[in-house]
């Protein structure tokens, strides 16, 4: 199972991201957009576990202190790539966000599943593999309102395919 936990977003937030997804749209000569269903923000990505250890996994997230919190978009960017760009929009600062993502780590460590040591830049992935038209700069999408993010709780999630389809799905 591949798993990862997250904070998923009201039917507001999911909306203004798939209409920032559809003014990126026309400017994209290649690309894969996120589906609306798989829109998130990323806490700890665990990976590849076996079924039986998913459990404890289930219960580090039951466990871990999630305050509520306002989580506020930032600007639309990039992670180069040779394949393609990923696109993203940023999540602004936020010490309770970032609080709970060391929380969530520590948990995780402790219970002996290895997670990467990236550093952590909150954002929501909205396109991958993408290549612009010519003359396409995404500072031409800076002037999209998003509204606020209200996170009281984080789900443990499993990425599979459903019918050739990346699906994520709430496990908790």
């Amino acid at each position: 199972m591949r798993l990862f936990y997250a904070v998923r977003f009201d039917q507001t937030v999911q909306n203004a991201l798939h209409t920032l997804q559809n003014r990126l749209r026309p400017h994209l000569a290649a690309g894969r957009m996120t589906r609306f269903e798989n829109l998130h923000l990323t806490l700890v990505f665990v990976g590849e576990v076996a079924p039986a250890r998913a459990p404890a996994l289930i219960d580090i997230g039951r466990t871990v202190v999630v305050e509520p919190m306002v989580l506020r978009f930032g600007q639309i960017g990039r992670f180069r790539r040779s394949g393609g760009d990923l696109i993203w929009m940023a999540i602004e600062d936020n010490p309770a966000l970032t609080a709970l993502h060391r929380r969530l780590s520590a948990a995780v460590r402790d219970d002996g599943f290895p997670i990467e040591a990236r550093r952590f830049k909150p954002h929501v992935t909205l396109c991958r593999a993408a290549r612009f038209s010519r003359g396409f700069s995404l500072s031409e999408l800076d002037d999209v309102a998003m509204p606020a993010a209200q996170v009281q709780t984080i789900h443990l999630m499993q990425s599979s395919r459903v019918n050739g389809v990346l699906t994520y799905s709430p496990l908790t």
